[in-house]
């Protein structure tokens, strides 16, 4: 089963399924391939979102400790690079920015850049491939990098080329990583994800503390209001009135974070709020927001990989769902999923006129959750 929308990219694909199934399932119905006996190389590719990468970091751990001997080489973008990087369990990153995830510039392809990483990864001869995203380009990367055993989910086509499908939950991305492993006979000694972070990152964050006067005792509200998909995106003029009763009510400072890109939007949020409130917006790298989150009250914030460090630092949080996707995706104790019922929902849009599902969560729909879950 397909988890595409596309009608004519449906047809296309499953035409292709249809005639790769005719020419290979013959040869693997009376010659099925086992997993390698000795396995030197694994490949992970996790070339999409940060959050995506952000719930595979514990993928490294739980399959070094089944093959200590084998070299894992993760195939993954710049931020999953910044996320995963200091992680023990992995030998090697190899950076590919997919022109088929970048959410400015989207591309269904990019033939010479794809063939160049095919080029690079030859050398390795990976005895094992896997692939938790169910992409049909990363099957045909494996494939063509000549990978021994390719074990993915087939899900947007292309399922003929790999040796083991892994089945498919429509859940929490953390849930079908722990599946993912499971089938592929990995024992697990890691359950959550691992990002770590180092004495640089706390640095830089202690730096920001300093210039912006905040103390180790200061109560901590960190907000993440933008996102490059706008159809996540919740009014400005809410984030100002959430900001200036948060402040009204519990005087914590109030840290804005986000890209450079978001910096002056970010602003003036914080010159029309009237309250304490922080622009940090490209100034605090990632791992640094994690820490910072670690050390706050309360995260307010749309569905972004920001809130998903939130959920792994353990905050209090109110995450604001639009209908572009479902809220089942989200799990974690202490986070509140505020999503309004509506016709359209799961859209999967990148951008709306009305964006009405996010327009209907109004800023005492938020309150009353900082409420519930801050403590002061």
């Amino acid at each position: 089963m397909y988890v595409l929308k596309n009608k004519i990219f449906i047809f296309f694909i499953g035409l292709v399924d249809l005639l790769g199934y005719l020419l290979f399932s013959p040869l693997k119905l009376f010659r099925k391939k086992q997993p390698p006996k000795i396995i030197k190389h694994i490949l992970i590719i996790r070339l999409d979102h940060a959050g995506d990468v952000i719930y595979s970091t514990m993928l490294p751990e739980n399959i070094k400790h089944s093959f200590p001997e084998a070299k894992i080489i993760f195939l993954t973008n710049p931020l999953g690079r910044e996320i995963i990087a200091g992680n023990p369990f992995i030998d090697q990153v190899i950076c590919y920015d997919a022109p088929w995830f970048d959410r400015k510039n989207k591309k269904l392809f990019g033939a010479v850049s794809f063939f160049q990483l095919v080029k690079k990864l030859k050398p390795f001869h990976f005895d094992l491939g896997l692939d938790p995203r169910g992409d049909s380009r990363h099957i045909l990367l494996m494939a063509l990098a000549g990978t021994n055993y390719k074990a993915g989910l087939g899900i947007t086509g292309l399922g003929f080329l790999l040796d083991q499908k892994i089945s498919h939950l429509n859940g929490h991305p953390l849930e079908q990583n722990l599946r993912f492993l499971q089938e592929i006979g990995v024992k697990m000694v890691l359950r959550e994800p691992a990002v770590y972070t180092g004495e640089k990152d706390i640095a830089v964050l202690e730096d920001f503390f300093s210039r912006e006067g905040i103390k180790n005792d200061d109560l901590l509200a960190v907000i993440h209001a933008y996102s490059v998909n706008t159809a996540k995106n919740w009014p400005t003029e809410n984030f100002q009135q959430l900001a200036r009763s948060i402040y009204d009510k519990y005087r914590t400072k109030i840290i804005f974070v986000g890209s450079n890109d978001d910096s002056g939007k970010n602003q003036e949020i914080v010159n029309a709020c009237q309250a304490k409130a922080i622009n940090a917006s490209g100034k605090i790298p990632f791992k640094g927001i994690l820490e910072l989150l670690k050390r706050s009250a309360i995260f307010i914030g749309i569905d972004s990989a920001i809130a998903h460090l939130a959920a792994i630092a353990k905050t209090p949080s109110v995450i604001l769902y639009s209908g572009t996707n479902k809220k089942e995706e989200w799990a974690a104790k202490n986070i509140t999923v505020l999503q309004k019922d509506v016709i359209c929902a799961n859209c999967q849009k990148t951008s709306c006129a009305k964006n009405i599902c996010m327009e209907l969560i109004t800023p005492q729909d938020v309150l009353k959750e900082i409420e519930r879950l801050i403590k002061v």
